[in-house]
């Protein structure tokens, strides 16, 4: 049960209290010894003895028991038993003690309530001292457990479900279980069966019923289990090989195949012309554009668009003196006459909102007229960025509503099969794994419900990439988690991890036409050259601003910049190439980072298997 609560949770964290802050060989557990008797009210009397070696200074020890647990008690052993201070939280205690490079025994005792489902015929506890959430490894333990009739009659059963080396005996009426080295984070639990009678009448019934071969079926069955998991895992690894060799072929497929893949014309000389002859803003929207997310326009996009707008010849842009700041320079953009120009709604919006100002040149606005200004409070700025951003999100809705902009992918139809398929197989894994793994009856059925539930829900939303990141690594922590780590879980890891890399990789669309993809891998070209200080530089000043105007669009008008200042131009540069003019503004003024102000401020961001009981461990603080 406590597995499936982890799967359930998915939280692939086995230390639910992580107070232990000490290496393991600054503290060991040399001897544990624990007496365990159950009375006739179905209470069990604990008395537990560890031995602790400290190779440091510590405050105390730690024990967690995760049960109803009650009147727990620490004592220092010695020649005067000394009573210690505990601390409860939950199931965690902590036992205040200070030790430093020193060996000492400590005796804990408390009653578990709780932990017992009585029946018509027997009574049935399964109880681990010691589980999955041990921090410390225990060495030398023994554990005796007494029945209510401190003797062991013929129908009393013991079974013992661990992946270590115990081993167990009846001796002198008690059941006795002794390992050498219990490992931290394995499970130990023991389950006891008595008869009912040994119980007292006031010992309410869990269930009016016979259960004595119910039960001794299903550990049968457990042990025929763990005796043949070994021919059975070597049944199922060659399977997943097989998956693996089929999984690694099919990202191979994909990769070669798959319609996302540019293969035209990789000329730069035609790539760069394509990217020269597009767009601005639809170059800019092409670049932050990724296939399996929906289109999106970022922040200094309307900066493109202005750009757009300019070679158009709609826009004017020229350096000006600051209004704000005596010696500083920004940006002027004049808006010229529309007439005769096909202007649609993203457009006309631009224009309604940035070109407030009017003057004997025509409407404008200044660049800097969009922030608020170093001097301003954060109120200000953030009443600033607010408007900004107001203005944005209704000019972009104008422009992703553009047919080129809503129409840049196709679904890829493969997709979808190959996220079912992959579903199917995982699913048939772990139904193939609840067969014949050493687990209980409630985990062979919780575990194909709960996975089958999440692959229904999986094959359902089978062309939306998120189903992949959410339901495959589930499934992985169900196999490493749910089922006794062998040999074919490392193949079952490989496998998942192969999958995800496989579906997440594989885009889920493709480019809706040969153009848009020939353009959008001729933008990473033209920003890969920009980004080397690789892109092609002539003595033509038009051709050079218009660059240079894609370089800034590209985040790359630093480099370009630079090789803009190496041109000896046929002509002199006057202000009627602004950017070649003056490339800093290039550098600084249409810097990204700049940009960034008009968003925001810095102030701040807005079955017949018994419930298992009992587990936990030990350690120190």
């Amino acid at each position: 049960m406590k597995k499936i609560c982890i799967i359930l949770l998915m939280i692939p964290i086995l230390f639910f209290f992580p107070l232990t802050i000490h290496a393991d060989e600054e503290l060991t557990i040399d001897k544990v010894e624990i007496y365990a008797e159950i009375d006739e009210n179905g209470v069990m009397h604990v008395e537990e003895f560890f031995t602790y070696t400290f190779n440091d200074s510590f405050e105390g020890m730690t024990r967690q028991i995760e049960s109803d647990v009650r009147n727990f008690e620490a004592f220092l052993i010695g020649n005067a038993p000394k009573q210690l201070e505990v601390e409860k939280d939950d199931d965690f205690f902590k036992i205040y003690s200070a030790s430093e490079n020193e060996t000492k025994t400590v005796r804990y005792q408390y009653e578990v309530h709780g932990s017992i489902e009585k029946y018509v015929d027997v009574a049935d506890m399964t109880y681990a001292f010691f589980d999955s959430s041990s921090e410390t490894d225990l060495n030398n333990v023994d554990i005796w457990i007494q029945t209510p009739a401190k003797t062991i009659t013929e129908d009393t059963n013991f079974f013992l479900h661990e992946d270590g080396v115990g081993s167990w005996q009846i001796s002198n009426n008690q059941f006795h279980y002794s390992n050498p080295l219990l490992k931290k984070g394995k499970d130990s639990y023991i389950r006891v069966v008595f008869p009912a009678n040994q119980l007292s009448d006031t010992v309410s019934l869990t269930k009016d019923k016979e259960m004595l071969d119910s039960i001794l079926a299903s550990e049968a069955e457990y042990e025929l289990r763990v005796a043949n998991l070994d021919k059975n895992i070597s049944s199922l690894n060659p399977i997943l090989i097989g998956l693996i060799v089929l999984t690694i072929l099919i990202g191979i497929w994909l990769y070669m195949k798959h319609p996302a893949r540019y293969r035209g014309n990789k000329s730069d000389d035609t790539l760069l012309r394509l990217v020269e002859d597009t767009d601005p803003l639809f170059v800019k929207f092409l670049d932050a554009y990724f296939l399996d997310s929906k289109g999106f326009l970022t922040n200094d996009s309307f900066l493109a668009a202005l750009f757009s707008l300019k070679q158009r010849g709609i826009v004017t842009l020229e350096e000006v003196a600051s209004e704000r700041k005596e010696g500083d320079q920004t940006i002027r953009f004049t808006w010229k006459d529309s007439s005769g120009h096909d202007l649609d709604m993203a457009d006309s919006y631009l224009y309604s909102w940035l070109f407030t100002e009017k003057d004997k040149q025509g409407e404008y606005f200044l660049l800097e007229s969009l922030t608020a200004g170093e001097k301003a409070s954060d109120k200000e700025k953030q009443k600033k960025a607010e408007k900004f951003q107001n203005h944005f999100k209704v000019w972009s809705e104008f422009v992703l509503a553009r047919d080129a902009y809503y129409k840049v992918r196709t679904p890829f139809k493969p997709y979808p099969w190959l996220t079912i398929l992959f579903t199917f197989v995982s699913f048939g894994l772990i139904y193939f794994s609840t067969t014949f793994y050493p687990i209980s009856e409630t985990e062979q059925l919780v575990i194909p419900i709960v996975v089958g539930a999440l692959a229904i829900i999986s094959v359902l939303f089978s062309k939306w990439k998120w189903v992949s990141v959410f339901y495959f690594p589930i499934a992985l922590i169900v196999h490493t988690i749910g089922f006794t780590f062998t040999s074919a879980t490392i193949f079952v890891i490989l496998f998942y991890l192969l999958v995800f890399t496989v579906l997440i990789a594989t885009p889920a669309y493709s480019y809706s036409n040969e153009e848009i993809q020939q353009l959008k891998y001729a933008i990473k070209r033209a920003k890969a050259l920009f980004h080397k200080e690789q892109y092609p530089v002539e003595a033509d000043p038009i051709k050079m601003e218009k660059r240079l105007e894609y370089a800034v669009v590209l985040g790359k008008g630093k480099q370009y910049a630079k090789l803009c200042r190496k041109v000896d131009f046929a002509e002199n540069i006057t202000p009627a190439f602004p950017l070649l003019y003056n490339p800093d503004i290039a550098i600084t003024t249409f810097a990204s980072h700049n940009i960034a102000i008009y968003t925001g401020t810095s102030g701040g961001t807005n079955s017949n298997t018994t419930s298992p009981t009992g587990g936990g461990g030990a350690g120190a603080f």
